[in-house]
């Protein structure tokens, strides 16, 4: 450092004089209570999270969980949901168990157990790299802290959250193989089981993203070996790195392999019909970060906040919050840029800058469409947004590289003055004093398309013209005088807080650096205004409209949801043969987007990212194809019987049923039953023919349309009959009868990884037929035909993991005993300056 001057050292406070242990111990209780603060209703309160994506989970899932306790083995297909589809991403049990197992003791509390885990990773983390406690447990506030996190919990993304506390661990596994002198197979053991337990959470969005950052820090310790010349011992450093990850990989082959075959045939494997290879951009872009966006991290209610407070007006659709870091974060962020000496703090530049790009999507198109294109899986992931974790996860780590620079100069009587700091802290206080001018002066506070989206509902509720002056005077006079003063009022409100933070963060890096005041105590302080800063936030953005008594599990959660019309259907929709049930196209509940209606009854909708891709098609382009906007054709075959809506309308072969101030139901005449036989086939070369087929008018009474197949016979045949006397999740049995040889269609979806059809127990080919269902070929006589749902992925990725899990055990065992046998001495850490 230019011009640094040697002081005496400063009195001591208190903290100075306490041992390392006692330091750490202070540092990690601290830690553990902040959650129990934040969370106190789960934790005291007597309350427990049940968030609405929970409630979407819950209520996908309770087929599966009927199934799995009545037949006493995993059902692995879900028939409630979108007219059928496999289970592996709605409710799929781990046949290993494994240490994560052990955290539902803990279910009554969440989220603060998993919050202890979080902040004990990143604070260990941060220690193996030589940072200070208070360092290390400022790192682990904004680590865990920032306003995204809460705002995860509170709409139930658990999975996300999970996956993004097991972050932290995975690094201290590499930290400890490439740059620990501690045993390398117990080094080997803690990456890989934290790589097994990451992959376990289930959200392979958060796992990818993170990869970028790994990738990162492994090219600049092979750059480092480069120029070190140590590029064997890096070699064999990444040979365990592989080894482990593999290991950690195949101790994840169930679920994994399953739903990595699932994959292939979802939407997020890409359409046949709009030849897309993945998700398409303009879905996969959805809730891209605007650039405006960014200054969130700044001030909080810059663009509105919430949708749900009726204030945003950014450019995403809706949004639960903004991404915060807090004002010391960005003052220490600057400071660990501009001044640290610590090389590894530009791996976490890199990354969170690169995230950032990422996170903006549509919004940087050129960039991401490049990446969408071209980089492996980067298409199989939407809401761009959720990058985000990696930069707030990485500049929170930079800023603490600011604090202990800080520290260590005081701590080495390097004192400066206030000019060796104008630069870094000048800047945040400059972004503090636009962005309150800004607010003040140059904002807009409205969103596009606003004004003309009030007008039509302004227009619609008086019956007048969008552009009748009326309509426009009353438009301008609620935004002028509602929306745009409360949208001001907390953009403005926010920066004047950001604006006194920084000052008063600024003014204790200055004092503690020009010798005013002991660094220990500023650094205590600003622990405790970043905790301050961000729960007030968190308070604010936190849904605590999710909480319900820790009595209600969440199955009663859904069940208050019941209404009296979803009591009749479910009355209504068992079958009179009672082995199935008919289905329901919920028009009156959101369908495709709302997975409560498949609680009660099977459902031609329902709620998952991971829809079949040939359903999706058969929704975009032929369910909703008709002159009256539904194809009562494709219904037919659907096996649907029932229709819900908000009001009564006409249609035709469909009569009211139920008529209520919660919805009308429609009763179809002409659905058809689980499995019937057609008349004559018409043959398709094509997915696009196939569609085609489909569209309206459709009677697929008379014909069904197939892929893939010639040379099938369907013939007419008065005296056939086909019951359907088994049906299970895994299973599906009828007895046919029939004269002459025919063509069954199975009201079943299509789905060739694992169904396989027998006939007297002979295996037969299942033929796609009206381009999402099940068809065969059936032979004159009395036959016995049998469907099974038993893939081979399941089966074998179920044993692969075993002896995986087995094996990283072993060798964590292993590690441990030579460990003791050797005792070895662990040296600290090298710093890297």
């Amino acid at each position: 450092m230019s011009r640094a001057r040697q002081q005496p050292a400063p009195k001591t406070f208190f903290w100075d004089n306490l041992s390392i242990k006692t330091r750490h111990i202070i540092c990690l209780l601290f830690l553990f209570i902040l959650p129990a603060i934040l969370f106190h209703q789960t934790v005291i309160g007597n309350k427990t999270i049940v968030g609405s994506d929970i409630v979407q989970w819950r209520a996908g899932a309770q087929a599966i969980i009927q199934a799995r306790q009545q037949y006493h083995n995993e059902p692995l297909w879900d028939a409630n949901m979108f007219s059928g589809m496999p289970a592996y991403l709605i409710s799929f049990r781990k046949a290993v168990p494994n240490i994560d197992n052990f955290l539902s003791l803990f279910r009554g509390i969440f989220p603060a157990a998993q919050f202890w885990i979080l902040l004990a990773g990143v604070y260990l983390l941060l220690i193996l790299q030589g940072m200070r406690p208070l360092s290390a447990t400022l790192g682990a506030i904004l680590v865990g802290f920032t306003t995204y996190i809460p705002i995860v919990i509170g709409a139930g993304h658990n999975s996300q959250f999970m996956a993004y506390t097991l972050i932290p661990w995975v690094m201290v596994g590499y930290w400890l193989l490439t740059r620990s002198k501690i045993n390398k197979w117990f080094a080997f053991f803690v990456f890989a089981l934290a790589v097994t337990l990451e992959l376990r959470a289930n959200h392979p969005q958060v796992t990818y993203n993170f990869m970028y950052l790994m990738g990162i820090w492994w090219l600049y310790d092979v750059y480092n070996a480069y120029k070190e010349n140590k590029l064997p011992e890096i070699g064999k450093i990444t040979g365990l790195l592989v080894g482990a990850g593999i290991l950690a990989v195949l101790a994840n082959l169930q679920p994994y392999l399953s739903i990595n075959e699932f994959a292939h045939y979802t939407i997020r494997g890409g359409s046949a019909i709009d030849k897309t290879s993945g998700l398409g951009i303009g879905y996969a872009f959805q809730w891209s970060q605007g650039w405006g966006e960014l200054f969130t991290y700044a001030v909080p209610g810059l663009l509105g906040g919430s949708s749900s407070a009726g204030t945003y007006w950014g450019p995403k659709s809706f949004t639960s919050g903004p991404h915060y870091l807090g004002a010391v974060a960005l003052l220490l962020l600057v400071l660990g840029i501009a001044k640290s000496e610590y090389r590894l703090k530009w791996v976490f530049v890199a990354s969170g800058v690169l995230a950032m790009l990422f996170a903006l999507g549509k919004n940087l198109m050129w960039f991401n469409r490049l990446m969408f294109e071209f980089v492996p899986f980067f298409s199989k992931f939407r809401a761009p947004e959720m990058w985000l974790m990696v930069t707030e996860f990485s500049f929170s780590i930079v800023a603490v590289y600011g604090l202990d620079w800080l520290i260590k100069q005081v701590t080495e009587r390097k004192f400066g003055t206030t000019r060796q700091l104008a630069v870094p802290l000048g800047i945040v206080v400059g972004l503090a004093i636009i962005l309150l001018t800004a607010s003040n002066s140059f904002m807009s506070y409205q969103k596009p398309g606003e004004r003309q989206a009030l007008a039509q509902q302004v227009a619609q509720q008086n019956q007048l013209s969008p552009n009748a002056p009326q309509v426009q005077q009353a438009v301008n006079r609620y935004m002028e005088q509602q929306i745009v003063p409360k949208r001001k009022s907390l953009a403005t409100s926010d920066s004047i807080r950001f604006l006194i933070f920084v000052i008063i963060g600024a003014g204790l890096i200055i004092a503690a650096y020009t010798n005013k005041i002991l660094v220990s105590l500023a650094s205590l302080f600003l622990v405790l205004i970043a905790v301050i800063d961000l729960m007030n936030v968190d308070f604010r953005y936190y849904d605590d409209s999710s909480l319900v008594p820790n009595t209600f599990d969440r199955q009663q959660v859904v069940e208050r949801m019941r209404k009296p019309i979803d009591t009749f259907l479910e009355q209504h929709v068992k079958s009179d043969s009672t082995a199935w049930s008919w289905r329901v196209l919920p028009m009156s509940e959101n369908p495709f987007n709302n997975a409560v209606p498949a609680y009660f009854y099977p459902s031609l909708g329902g709620y998952t990212g991971a829809k079949l891709a040939d359903y999706q098609d058969l929704i975009n382009h032929a369910m909703f194809d008709g002159p009256k906007g539904i194809n009562t054709g494709v219904l037919d075959m659907l096996n649907t019987r029932y229709i819900t809506l908000n009001r009564q309308i006409p249609l035709d072969g469909f009569k009211t049923v139920y008529n209520a101030k919660d919805g009308v139901v429609l009763e179809n005449e002409r659905v058809l039953p689980k499995a019937f036989y057609v008349d004559s086939l018409v043959y398709a070369n094509s997915a696009q023919e196939a569609i085609d087929a489909i569209k309206s008018p459709f009677d697929p009474h008379k014909f069904a349309v197939v892929e893939g197949a010639q040379n099938l016979k369907a013939n007419p045949d008065t005296t056939a009959s086909v019951s359907v006397t088994t049906y299970r999740p895994r299973e599906i049995e009828m007895k046919t009868s029939r004269k002459t040889d025919g063509f069954l269609v199975l009201s079943e979806i299509y789905y060739p990884a694992g169904w396989k059809a027998t006939i007297d127990g002979n295996e037969v080919p299942i033929v796609k037929t009206n381009y999402v269902l099940r068809g065969l070929s059936i032979p004159a006589g009395n036959h016995t035909i049998t469907l099974t749902f038993n893939p081979t992925t399941y089966t074998v990725s179920t044993t692969v993991t075993w002896i995986a899990t087995i094996l990283i055990y072993l060798i964590g065992i292993l590690g441990i005993v030579q460990y003791y046998r050797r005792n070895p001495v662990t040296e600290p850490p090298e710093d890297e300056s």
